[in-house]
């Protein structure tokens, strides 16, 4: 039984390109064991839909920086990250330098958005061999995914073991029930398939807390998922099966 995944859904191809996008990415997989840090990268992401918004935010986070209390490489972490943000954001006024309020929130919406999914496929990329973005679901070259999935990985296509599929939505009001039918209904198709280690989930930068209710509004109740408190499990294919189960 062989599982592959065909590029189909090319929206986001520009901005997974930038190199901006890809530095935050790469900075926070390096660093995905400090879950501090992750977090406070997610609460910000999260929360700045605006430029406005992400300029608080980062005087927020710039003063969190001069305590004492903080480790020199704590400091320093936290300084690059803010700078990295910094490069994302930017992004908006050197592409579109007059939006309107509406422009300027799709704009940021997409990079965003690039930032979790190129974070998302640099971890399964340290994992394996075949990783791909937008992707369909396919069972010996048959499409089973209603829709397509963010980001995919899996170790073997020919003989798969085990792999991840993931929808990745910085909050919770992106979410909406195809999505959850998709990750239903495709689960559904790898376990008739014998394929029970391959995982499909929800990954956000909201809170559970915060999901949860989304969740329920749309039907599923008992969904699964990767919260921002748990984006450190992503560091390992067991971490995120125990997440998942629980």
């Amino acid at each position: 039984m062989s599982l592959g995944f065909s590029h189909v859904d090319t929206f986001m191809d520009d901005v997974l390109a930038y190199k901006e996008v890809q530095e935050v990415a790469d900075f926070l997989c390096q660093n995905i064991r400090r879950n501090d840090l992750i977090v406070k990268a997610a609460e910000g992401i999260l929360r700045s839909r605006r430029l406005g918004e992400f300029r608080c935010w980062m005087s927020s986070l710039l003063a969190d920086i001069v305590p004492t209390e903080k480790s020199r490489k704590d400091r320093w972490l936290l300084g690059k990250l803010a700078e990295l943000l910094d490069a994302v954001y930017g992004l908006c006024l050197q592409a579109y330098p007059a939006l309107s309020e509406e422009e300027e929130k799709e704009r940021l919406g997409k990079l965003r958005g690039a930032v979790l999914e190129s974070f998302v496929g640099r971890v399964l990329r340290l994992r394996y061999s075949t990783v791909e973005t937008g992707c369909s679901v396919e069972l010996n070259g048959f499409r089973v995914s209603p829709r397509t999935f963010d980001v995919a990985g899996v170790n073997n296509a020919a003989d798969p073991a085990q792999g991840e599929l993931y929808e990745c939505k910085v909050g919770a009001y992106f979410i909406e029930r195809h999505d959850l039918e998709n990750i239903e209904e495709t689960l559904r198709q790898l376990r008739e398939a014998k394929l029970a280690r391959v995982l499909a989930s929800i990954v956000s930068f909201e809170t559970k807390y915060d999901l949860l209710p989304r969740f329920k509004k749309l039907g599923f109740p008992n969904q699964k998922v990767i919260d921002r408190n748990k984006l450190k499990c992503l560091a390992t294919y067991e971490e995120v099966s125990a997440v998942l189960a629980s």
